[in-house]
């Protein structure tokens, strides 16, 4: 990656060249077991790459990058999960779970500065546990359930002149969770099919910076969303009424850190609520 470049200043620096070339490998191994038609154990490894590359930071009125800040490495992901897939009740009900570990070596972390970001290689690792449960208790009810807790942390970043620690990467919240409910009557109605669907997701805090200062932290929140829907007999017609983020959530979802520039973080909040009615007709 040859190149020379002035910045904001109009101050010229030294050129740059340098080349990379790895030779990378992925791969996965995994063991299923059986013990009867309805439940599935499983273990595996798994081995993911990410190759590496150049930095090349935007004229910003900063300083130029030092040389020794433009490459970064690839990054070696080694994954350990364990998990299990389940029927239940007579086939009513499925119940998934998960859990993994991931070891990183030379993780890419992105720091944004000013108005761009660079990429630097630390060590980092994730913990983490996911569960599902799908279930038709009755005809014509359906619920889902899902969650995840997850441990991450990026090992001895750098966050400031001078200050090493550990965080945790950008937008990762430690709890997630999410529901949906819907309900068909059996019957016709109208000459058709109705169906009521009720589903929410939840979001635990997280930071939009892996620099993890409490001024780039966003709140938790919980956002739910509902639907009626009616098909005719012949499903060629759908109507359907819908409201989404019913409580009016005022919530945040992406952030910059801009305070290199104006001493302030640009923050973009979720959809407020709303509401609409669609129609269609299939040929």
């Amino acid at each position: 990656m040859p190149g020379a470049g002035i910045d904001g200043m109009g101050t010229l620096r030294a050129p740059f060249s340098d080349k990379t070339s790895d030779t990378l490998w992925a791969g996965k191994v995994q063991l299923d077991y059986r013990p009867n038609e309805d439940w599935l154990l499983y273990a595996g490894i798994n081995r993911g790459v990410k190759a590496g590359g150049f930095n090349a930071k935007l004229p910003d009125n900063q300083d130029f990058l030092d040389d020794d800040q433009i490459p970064y490495g690839e990054e070696v992901l080694t994954s350990y999960e364990v998990g299990f897939k389940s029927t239940l009740f007579d086939g009513t009900s499925q119940l998934n779970g998960s859990f993994y570990y991931y070891d990183y070596e030379d993780y890419q972390a992105f720091i944004f500065l000013s108005l761009s970001g660079i990429i630097v290689n630390n060590d980092a690792e994730v913990k983490g546990v996911e569960l599902e449960l799908l279930t038709r208790p009755i005809e014509g009810l359906d619920l889902i359930l899902n969650a995840s807790y997850l441990d991450a942390e990026v090992k001895d970043l750098q966050v400031a002149s001078g200050v090493f620690r550990d965080t945790t990467p950008s937008f990762t919240p430690d709890v997630q969770w999410a529901g949906m409910l819907r309900y068909q009557w059996p019957q016709r109605l109208f000459g058709g099919s109705l169906a009521l669907q009720a589903s929410a997701n939840y979001v635990s805090s997280f930071y939009h910076n892996i620099r993890n200062f409490d001024s780039q932290k966003f709140s938790g929140y919980v956002v739910g969303n509902a639907r009626v829907s009616w098909t005719s007999a012949d499903e060629r017609w759908t109507g359907t009424v819908f409201v989404n983020n019913i409580a009016d959530e005022r919530y945040k979802n992406i952030g910059f850190d801009v305070s290199a520039v104006c001493g302030c973080a640009q923050e973009s909040y979720g959809k407020p609520r709303w509401a609409g009615i669609s129609i269609r007709y299939s040929l």
